[in-house]
């Protein structure tokens, strides 16, 4: 029950669901920087924020090493979410097979459009830090989603 209360939560109208429908109602349209947080948030952080803290309800963590795994995974959902949006503008030949960027041609206003590429790296690698943080203040060996958030953050493509 504890699982489905999670996912209900994190994907439901408050959720994915809501950051999907903002998603794809902003495109063709300008937003400003809080407006496109508000999208990552509800949409690729509270999913990736779930899947961590399933791990903490299977292993009936108490509350406190609970809420550190969600931020944890909220924080590198958010920066995954960056990375993507850069690697769109930066990788789009290999990853699309065209020269410009998925989100250029449905204009979506990303981190990369707002901030620059290098700025928006710069957040990317913050919310990385902050998942870290999170990472540390727990009781257990975090070695692997440490590893994880590295690979997510420093990915090529």
């Amino acid at each position: 029950m504890a699982l489905v209360g999670v996912l209900a939560k994190r994907a439901g109208g408050a959720g994915m669901i809501a950051g999907q429908v903002m998603d794809l109602a902003a495109e063709g349209q300008a937003l400003d920087l809080k407006a496109l947080q508000l999208i990552h948030a509800t949409k690729t952080a509270a999913l990736i924020s779930a899947s961590v803290e399933f791990g903490a309800v299977i292993a009936d963590a108490n509350p406190a090493t609970r809420q550190l795994l969600a931020k944890f995974g909220y924080d590198i959902g958010l920066a995954f979410q960056i990375i993507d949006d850069v690697l769109d503008v930066t990788a789009s030949e290999k990853k699309h097979g065209k020269s410009i960027s998925s989100d250029v041609v449905k204009g979506k206003t990303t981190y990369a459009s707002l901030l620059g590429i290098e700025q928006a790296k710069q957040v990317a690698y913050a919310h990385h830090n902050l998942a870290l943080e999170a990472l540390k203040q727990l009781p257990c060996d975090t070695t692997m989603l440490a590893g994880l958030a590295s690979l997510i953050v420093h990915r090529e493509e």
